[in-house]
This record gives structure tokens, C-alpha cells and sequence, in this order.
């Protein structure tokens, strides 16, 4: 009898890891894409007194989340921003590092509706920063934006990123 109940319990622990291994891998594009922006959102926060090499390095870590040919296009206080390639990103990231002294980004909201081939996908989302100035003024952002992202090989890139105009 308890040689039975141990090949049970090994049996069962067997095709839970199995379970676990294959979740791990293959897992579902809508979780990988969530992950992937949640990913970038963590990469593009930063905190005060970062050095330069530290900046220089998240900047370029940064542009990985990007295609080649990434297009831009965020409301800003003062007018819309339009960014062009990951030359004009990454020279952007590193504007911003300079000019604030930290900014956390958050995603509270991330709604992923994949095409129907499934090698591309367009995310909606509620992007909301705190930055803290130069100057020690804090202030928060909050931005609708839209994502459209296309399968790499096994990663997903973000191809495009547009300010959602709500009414108002």
C-alpha cells in the first residue's frame, strides 16, 4: 500500500513540473506580450543619482523592445512628439534621463487583441508616470496609449506607439 501511495505522489509530482515546464515555454502569445510590456515599463523607470554609464546602458538596453523602424507619436505637455527609429529613441530616453531626476512608469491596464495570424497584436493601455524634476517638483502623467507589435522570431517588438485621444 505505501508503495503504491510513493509512485501516486511521484507520478503526480512528474506531470506537475512537466505541466509547470511547459507553461514556462510554450506559453500563451497574449501572456508573453503582457509580460513584454510590463517588462519595458520596468526598464523605463529609473531613480536619482544614476550614473552615466548607467543611463547610457538602460538607454541602449531599452531600444531591444523596439523595431528598427519604430514610429512615435506621443502627446506631450507643449505638443506632440514624434520619434522616428531607435537612434531618435534612444537619443529621446536619454533626454529624459537628463532632464528629470527619476520616473516611475506604470501600466495599471493592458488589454492585448491579437491579429488573426498571430504574429502581430495591438495593445491598449494606461500608462501612468510620476516624475520627480530636477528641481525636486513632483508631477504625475496619465496617458492612453496604443501598441502595435509584431512576432520576431520569438519576441515581440514594438512596431508603433500613438497617443489614444479620449474625449474630453
Amino acid at each position: 500500500m505505501k508503495e503504491w501511495l510513493k509512485r501516486v505522489t511521484f507520478m503526480a509530482a512528474l506531470v506537475g513540473l512537466g505541466y509547470w515546464g511547459w507553461t514556462l515555454v510554450y506559453q500563451s502569445p497574449e501572456r508573453a506580450i503582457r509580460k513584454r510590456v510590463e517588462a519595458l515599463a520596468r526598464e523605463a523607470s529609473f531613480g536619482p543619482n544614476q550614473g552615466l554609464m548607467s543611463e547610457a546602458w538602460k538607454a541602449t538596453s531599452l531600444t531591444a523592445f523596439f523595431t528598427t523602424n519604430v514610429q512615435v507619436t506621443i502627446d506631450v505637455p507643449g505638443g506632440q512628439n514624434i520619434i522616428t527609429g531607435l537612434d531618435e529613441l534612444q537619443t529621446a530616453v536619454l533626454y529624459t534621463r537628463h532632464t528629470f531626476k527619476s520616473l516611475e512608469v506604470h501600466l495599471p491596464d493592458i488589454k492585448v487583441t491579437l491579429d488573426p495570424g498571430g504574429d502581430a497584436a495591438a495593445v491598449n493601455l494606461t500608462a501612468r508616470g510620476e516624475v520627480i524634476h530636477a528641481d525636486g517638483q513632483q508631477e504625475d502623467y496619465l496617458q492612453e496609449l496604443r501598441l502595435r507589435l509584431i512576432k520576431v522570431k520569438r519576441d515581440w517588438l514594438i512596431k508603433e506607439i500613438v497617443t489614444v485621444r479620449t474625449l474630453s
